[in-house]
């Protein structure tokens, strides 16, 4: 049951990491197209990119995020442990 569970979550932390990626990169191709074009289009897009679709990038990214880290802790992953080595008398 916990690998079904860890799957699922993988699965989600996956397609949520893959859409922000994408959603930054048409981010990043439309400044560079306002960029270019320039004029009033370019102050309203680079409105929009920086009113609603960064945002919406960033909460994804955290949400991505805190899935990655509890799918990784229900694996058994140890990877943000620090461990210390012990002292040998």
């Amino acid at each position: 049951m916990r690998d079904k569970i860890v799957d699922v979550l993988r699965s989600f932390f996956s397609v949520l990491i893959t859409l922000c990626m994408v959603a930054a990169f048409v981010a990043a191709v439309l400044f560079i197209t306002a960029m270019i074009m320039g004029g009033s289009w370019a102050a309203s897009v680079c409105a929009f990119i920086g009113d609603t679709l960064l945002p919406a990038i960033y909460v994804t990214g955290t949400i991505a995020a805190f899935i990655g880290i509890i799918s990784m802790y229900a694996n058994g992953e140890k990877d943000f442990v620090m461990n210390t080595p012990s002292k040998k008398k």
